[in-house]
């Protein structure tokens, strides 16, 4: 059954006759007659609504009823795969499954589980040889009323794809399928627009999380996917539309208030930003991202006690972020504890960077930052230079070291770095995609500071079409405060 068509069936009052039925009998602990898909529905409500506990108490409901039911079977092996992470329980439980070859949900496990067991050619070879057999079939198909199974089927084929990080394979089975008339529309779509956000094509993304969006208005997936598309092309008031529209159908959704921290950050306005990273960290106490949003904000406004210990705390559950993530996260705590004249600590957590697999040049640059957080230019410019010779005066490696100038107030040499650099890339465009992302966010600031007008137009829109984040970071003190990057320039009179 499709999502939306599932959705509207566990509102109506058959399934709440149903659930009561269900909940009135365990809470007496007596038994109550129903068919074995009315309970794996009640398990499928359950689990839609985080209660994994009691999803798992009626498939064991229903097998207590119905011994080796397929239905709950495979409910329960899809749980213990995807929620517990226990193969090998879900291969013993479809291994008694009695209608393997015709049953959709079993076809569905069965790849799944060659898929993590990193036979993905194996996968995607049944795959296409049931939707072979689902084509041959739907040749004969004469009903109109509802959609050929072989549509079904290469959609649902399409999201299992983008479940498991695999949009490219997404992208082919989407495309054995039209556009569906039936049930499966908001399905689609949804494939689709996770394609696009997966290859980085946020206007198409945004685009199509509008087309789901007009099916379901009330989906928060999508409006939080919508938010992240606009986030991403730096449009920010736009995202925070998106949040306060989720906000508005449910206040307690906690990526909303986090969307609006992010988005208020970026608009320079960080006093605001504090409050909703704040409400998000009320929500999910253990994430450590809200705590170092926190720690940097407080850090940024000189508060670096007080940032410095949402940064520990951010330390404890580090390791759920992603590695790229940790990163950042060591970096800073590197610059709060060396603000603190904390010298020894802040090297201590440059020394930790080599453990994910940070290169020497990376932690060299981090290294120098630290010595000029603690006054030390001349040891800052020796790591410096050791950094950039190991890393054969590579584009990214300038860059962050001119980065780091510019965020010290040393302009002198972050330009001397800088200007040849730019003047390079002009003689060699091809060069232009070995640069960082915040290049011309960086030399735009500069020629801000080198009082250098026409160069500054030039370059703050070239990152604003490279990289509106980083035109956000780097030179959002140079317009009026909340307005998006892409309107930065549409007045010829700003700076």
């Amino acid at each position: 059954m499709p999502k939306d068509e599932f959705q509207k069936y566990i509102e109506s009052s058959e399934f709440r006759e149903l659930l009561q039925a269900y909940e009135d009998a365990a809470a007496h602990g007596t038994s109550v007659y129903m068919e074995p898909e009315d309970i794996i529905d009640i398990a499928e409500y359950y689990h839609m609504n985080g209660a994994f506990d009691k999803a798992e108490e009626a498939a064991d409901y229903c097998l207590d009823l119905y011994p080796d039911e397929d239905p709950a079977l495979l409910f329960k092996a899809r749980m213990a795969l995807i929620d517990n992470d226990d193969p090998e329980t879900a291969r013993q439980l479809y291994d008694r499954v009695q209608e393997k070859e015709d049953n959709i949900d079993a076809i569905y496990l069965k790849a799944e589980l060659l898929f993590i067991d990193s036979r993905e050619q194996e996968c995607d070879d049944y795959l296409k040889r049931k939707f072979r057999e689902y084509q041959e079939a739907a040749n004969n198909y004469d009903d109109l009323d509802e959609e050929p199974d072989d549509i079904n089927f290469a959609i649902d084929v399409a999201a299992f794809y983008i479940d498991h990080d695999a949009p490219d394979l997404a992208d082919e089975w989407i495309k054995r399928t039209d556009i569906p008339t039936g049930g499966y529309l908001i399905e689609y779509w949804e494939v689709k627009a996770h394609i696009a956000m997966a290859h980085e094509d946020y206007e198409e993304a945004i685009v199509l999380w509008n087309k789901v969006l007009d099916i379901n208005a009330y989906s928060i997936p999508s409006w939080l996917q919508l938010c992240d598309a606009h986030f991403r092309l730096s449009h920010f008031n736009d995202a925070m539309q998106c949040a306060e529209y989720i906000m508005a159908i449910n206040s307690s959704i906690p990526d909303a208030h986090l969307a609006m921290g992010n988005c208020l950050y970026a608009l320079n306005k960080q006093e605001e930003a504090k409050a909703y990273f704040e409400k998000y960290l009320e929500y999910c106490p253990e994430e450590p991202t809200a705590e170092l949003l926190l720690g940097t904000i407080l850090c940024n406004q000189n508060k670096n006690e007080e940032g410095y210990g949402h940064l520990m705390a951010m330390r404890k559950n580090m390791m759920l972020m992603p590695e790229q993530n940790q990163r950042e996260a060591l970096r800073i705590c590197a610059s709060a504890a060396a603000r603190l004249g904390n010298y020894d600590e802040a090297m201590g957590y440059c020394d930790a960077m080599a453990e994910l697999g940070m290169s020497e040049s990376e932690i060299g640059i981090i290294r120098g930052a630290v010595s000029l957080e603690s006054n030390n230019l001349k040891e800052a410019l020796t790591h410096f230079g050791n950094a950039l010779q190991n890393s054969n005066y590579d584009i990214s490696a300038m860059v962050q070291v001119s980065a780091i100038f510019y965020e010290f107030g040393i302009i002198p040499a972050a330009w001397k770095l800088m200007g040849p650099l730019i003047e390079g890339l002009e003689d060699e465009p091809e060069l232009i995609n070995e640069c960082p992302p915040e290049t011309f966010a960086l030399y735009a600031a500069l020629c801000h500071h080198m009082q250098k007008p026409d160069d500054f137009k030039k370059y703050a829109r070239m990152a604003i079409a490279h990289s509106p984040m980083d035109a956000a970071v780097f030179l959002a003190d140079f317009f009026p405060k909340g307005k998006d990057p892409s309107e930065w320039l549409k007045d010829d009179k700003q700076p």
